[in-house]
């Protein structure tokens, strides 16, 4: 970090340099990645006090951290602009005019145990000056760079001695001219209100002027100066912290943080495209820095640690075929035994490496937020791992995947009782293994994909991508139509290999591993898929139904016979496609996942239609982060999906009673 002098920093900033520094004197940090419409400031952020100071202050330092803004600065990480206050407000309060800056009493408590010298007076008003002047410069230069200029005054408030309901967020808008500036008053309003977490009072969101009415110095200088510059003082509510001891509720200060970037946001894009005068080219977050090494450490580690954590090899039972034969011959009787392979890791050692990285340490929140999901992501599913074959992996995969809802139910409940279709155009027509193979490879072929085509007997489903070893892998027992080979292709290969390829290109290698919820979107598109290459036929949609159906047996405390029987029972399918069905649900003590494909596949739809459909295509993504995804391939931090399967340029003409039956699922 480079130390500026007064001089050399105001230079910097009038001629609009990069600047990652600090005052000489410490006072200030300035981070400018790029000059935007938007400035930040975290003027109470700030702790220190000057060695002079020490033996006139009264003030310990647990006293004073109580009234100050601590983790401000933090709030406000995101963004291309920052200014914080290194300085304690018990020295001087950027927020009190030059007269009043100096406590002698504060909220009842004497600040100073004897009289400070005037020297010493006056060296901290020079820097409350010096301060104030900085932050002038910088919004004069943002002005007449861009005609506007908009400041985010970010304060934090203690509640506990308030008696009355406080809220989260409070805007203080006494100098700001609220008709002229209705507009973006009312979008940092609404966006604050949809805040939600858990084990907080959410009673009372925002309110404007109500705890503090914004009354500081800085908001009357920066909205007095000029009428082009709009200054926000916003209140947070230290709800995630302890605010008399400090302690951190690490929950609720992440979803603070990533909600409070998110209404920045928000209002900072309304204000560049409606008051500046040079829209849309200047990123109102910080671009990707190709410098930014912890980043850099902990994508490469965590990609690592996790690359061979790959459920499915795991999962899938090593006696499949054997334990079938059995169930058979002894007529549906008897539970299968299934084993399965002995996991290679230590999991102490595995979650006590993922736990070690340094996320904290990376700058950019969008992507500390991602890494922290995948590393709890992880973490859950190695507990899957070490239970498999007990009592507890049910309980493990209810974590990891979830279970079905009354609407994944009823939804599948829809689809097994609707009226059969004219099954004509589905005319299965049986290809031989070399048939099978030959279609699979020219596809990769297609996409000029190097990879192979391998048949095997360890899976359970009819076809997947082995995505390390680039191999699409054909179950050697499984027979398909024509039009079966048709959609495994678009699904294994038009989703699920290509969004491999996708998250190869990426600088950062998390896509990958993938994100929390990535087997829901990644099965969902791949569904979509199918249902848009025209070969989806209600019989694959009643087998993603029945699934759902199979997990809810289990879910019941149903046996592996009982909810075979089930399915034949209730819905006349064969025996062996229920088994295939409940085998995939009961392996491991019982795999949840596969309800996740009608899930998946109503929420891919939905996303097709408002065409949000593309850059779920960059990796192993997830609907859940798609605005991350979109934010971080705007900044250029990730490139866009280059690999698009062909179907979605031309879908095949759907059968309309499919296509009915479908809009009535979505």
């Amino acid at each position: 970090m480079k130390r500026y002098s007064y001089a050399a920093l105001i230079e910097a900033i009038c001629s609009k340099q990069s600047i990652n520094g600090i005052l000489e004197d410490n006072s200030v940090k300035l981070k400018i990645q790029n000059y935007s419409p938007m400035v930040c400031l975290a003027i109470h952020d700030g702790h220190q006090i000057r060695p002079e100071l020490l033996e006139y202050i009264a003030l310990d330092e647990s006293e004073r951290l109580y009234e100050e803004d601590p983790l401000t600065s933090s709030f406000i990480q995101s963004f291309p602009i920052q200014f914080i206050a290194c300085d304690s407000r018990f020295e001087y309060d950027l927020n009190r005019t030059p007269e009043n800056a100096i406590y002698e009493e504060a909220w009842g408590t004497k600040v100073w145990k004897k009289n400070l010298p005037d020297h010493e007076r006056d060296i901290s008003l020079t820097k409350h000056a010096r301060i104030v002047e900085i932050i002038k410069a910088l919004v004069r230069t943002i002005r007449d760079e861009f005609g506007y200029c908009l400041v985010f005054d970010i304060h934090s408030y203690n509640y506990k001695r308030i008696n009355k309901p406080t809220p989260i967020f409070n805007i203080g808008t006494y100098f700001i001219d609220e008709h002229r500036w209705k507009i973006p008053l009312k979008y940092l309003t609404e966006s604050l209100s949809t805040f939600h977490t858990k084990n907080i009072s959410l009673d009372k969101i925002v309110s404007t002027n109500d705890v503090f009415q914004g009354k500081g110095y800085i908001s009357e200088q920066l909205n007095s100066y000029c009428s082009r510059i709009l200054s926000i003082p916003l209140e947070i509510k230290k709800v995630y912290m302890d605010e008399n001891t400090g302690q951190l509720h690490p929950l609720i200060y992440k979803a603070v943080k990533k909600h409070l970037k998110k209404s920045l946001l928000e209002v900072g894009d309304y204000f560049e495209r409606q008051c500046t005068k040079q829209r849309n080219v200047r990123p109102l977050l910080n671009p990707g820095s190709e410098n930014d090494a912890v980043t850099k450490r902990v994508d490469k580690e965590l990609f690592r640690l996790a690359r061979t954590i790959e459920v499915l090899n795991y999962v899938n039972p090593i006696n499949h075929l054997h334990e079938k034969k059995h169930f058979f011959s002894r007529k549906f009787s008897v539970n299968p035994d299934f084993t399965y392979r002995h996991l290679k890791i230590n999991p102490f050692e595995f979650r006590e490496s993922l736990y070690r990285l340094p996320i904290d340490d990376v700058e950019d929140l969008t992507l500390r937020h991602i890494y922290q999901d995948i590393v709890d992501s992880y973490a859950t599913k190695i507990d899957l791992l070490v239970t498999l074959g007990t009592e507890k992996f049910l309980y493990n995969s209810l974590r990891h995947f979830g279970e079905p809802d009354i609407s994944d139910i009823r939804t599948a409940q829809f689809i097994m009782y609707a009226p059969a279709l004219d099954v004509e155009a589905f005319t299965p027509i049986t290809l031989s293994p070399d048939e099978v193979m030959h279609q699979f490879q020219a596809e990769l072929d297609y996409y000029n994909i190097e990879g192979k085509v391998e048949f095997t007997t360890k899976i359970l489903a009819n076809a997947l991508v082995d995505n390390a070893k680039r191999t699409v892998l054909i179950n050697s027992n499984a027979t398909f139509s024509a039009s079966e080979v048709e959609a495994l292709i678009h699904h294994e290969i038009g989703i699920h290999l290509l969004t491999t390829k996708n998250a190869e290109i990426q600088p950062l290698q998390f896509l990958r591993l993938g994100l929390p919820g990535n087997t829901h979107t990644q099965e969902g598109l791949a569904i979509l898929s199918e249902y848009l290459s025209g070969h989806f036929p209600l019989q694959r949609l009643r087998i993603i139904a029945l699934r759902v159906l199979a997990v809810r047996e289990l879910i019941k405390g149903r046996e592996f016979k009982q909810t075979f029987q089930y399915l034949i029972d209730a819905f006349g399918i064969e025996p062996d496609q229920a088994f295939n069905i409940v085998a995939r649900v009961y392996r491991g003590g019982g795999f949840t996942k596969d309800f996740l494909y009608l899930r998946g596949f109503k929420d891919a739809l939905r996303h097709y239609e408002r065409n949000q459909f593309r850059n779920l295509l960059i990796g192993k993504t997830s609907f859940n982060y798609l605005s991350d995804i979109n934010e971080l391939i705007e900044r250029k931090i990730l490139n866009p999906p280059k690999y698009f399967p062909r179907i979605l340029d031309t879908p095949a003409p759907l059968h309309p009673i499919m296509a009915y039956l479908v809009r009535s699922i979505r």
